[in-house]
């Protein structure tokens, strides 16, 4: 069995790998803003909290503006036909 990758699925899973990412600039940028709370030796934690916080809230909005391809979203409760 071979598993193939549409074009779009291809693009929208690389969008949200790139908008985690950027979840790693906003760290950067944060240490940068406040070295003495925020580094790896003493708030490691910190920084990796940043991190997952934001990445969080990226792909969040990535899938509120993009959907998962190829997926129909229908109004309504699933249920028997009267």
């Amino acid at each position: 069995m071979q598993f193939t990758i549409s074009d779009t699925t291809r693009g929208w899973i690389g969008g949200l790998i790139s908008v985690a990412s950027g979840a790693i600039g906003t760290a950067i940028s944060t240490m940068i803003v406040a070295p003495q709370t925020f580094n790896f030796d003493t708030g490691t934690h910190k920084v990796i909290i940043v991190s997952a916080v934001s990445a969080i809230i990226a792909i969040g909005n990535y899938l509120a503006r993009s959907p998962l391809p190829g997926v129909e979203i229908k109004k309504g409760l699933p249920g028997p036909k009267p």
